[in-house]
């Protein structure tokens, strides 16, 4: 019997010996770490009882604000963590709890057996997730009530905007020749494009609230088009006053 000896080619022979060392000698360790455990409990906001929707909305985004920055660095560092737990408990003692776990039950798009405290998380997570842009440029001082219904529901409106963005917009406008009307506004619009930015850059807030039988509580939080500054008449009696809108801000 004559045997003959089986040549194989260097590159077939360095496939197989990379395909083998990704294959079992590059596994990621990390999978078989375990997750990171993150507790909390409902908290008390710091509110009186009774407290009106202007007060319960700017708490609420008060937390948002705060789970977001405790969040977006993740939560490996424990200060981090243990800010990411207290914002999540203050959520929860200000959102209508039932009503939202019936909503995300009712849409079908999670088990239908979703405990109400996962169901409130998964909310407000995506809450602050939508504000997360815009979280260093809220001034809660300026929320206002947008309106209020029956009695029984009011909405809150609070503008953002992203401060970096607000720089980016201000150097381009120190660049462009003053001027008013369409061709300066388009001329503005397409340097901002260049720099990624979609005009305009502030966002609208708007905070639903209802009440039932006790407190206001927070049903909705979205995004929407900003409404125009408001501006505060100027009082007569005061010294160099002008019969024109005054151009300081007004807030609640």
């Amino acid at each position: 019997m004559v045997s003959f000896p089986i040549r194989f080619p260097r590159r077939f022979l360095l496939s197989t010996l990379c395909l083998l060392f990704l294959t079992v000698g590059c596994e990621d360790k990390r999978r078989h770490q375990p997750t990171q455990q993150v507790t909390f409990s409902s908290s008390q906001p710091g509110l009186a009882a009774g407290a009106a929707p202007l007060d319960v909305a700017r708490s609420a985004l008060d937390a948002m604000i705060q789970l977001q920055r405790a969040r977006r660095d993740g939560l490996g560092a424990p200060d981090r963590l243990k800010s990411y737990e207290s914002a999540i408990g203050r959520l929860h003692a200000l959102v209508a709890r039932d009503q939202i776990h019936k909503s995300i039950v009712e849409s079908k798009a999670y088990p239908a057996d979703i405990e109400e405290a996962a169901a409130v998380t998964l909310i407000v997570e995506s809450w602050t997730a939508m504000l997360a842009h815009y979280v260093d440029g809220i001034d809660l001082n300026l929320a206002r009530v947008k309106s209020t219904q029956s009695g029984n529901a009011a909405t809150v409106y609070v503008a953002g905007v992203n401060p970096d963005d607000a720089k980016k917009l201000a150097a381009i406008r120190s660049r462009l020749p003053s001027g008013t009307g369409v061709e300066s506004d388009k001329r503005l619009r397409d340097e901002a494009l260049k720099q990624g930015l979609n005009l305009p850059i502030e966002t609208g807030i708007e905070v639903r609230l209802t009440r039932g039988k006790g407190d206001w509580l927070v049903s909705n939080v979205k995004l929407v088009l900003p409404l125009p500054v408001p501006t505060a008449a100027v009082p007569a009696n005061v010294i160099g006053a002008t019969t024109g809108p005054s151009s300081a801000l007004s807030g609640d």
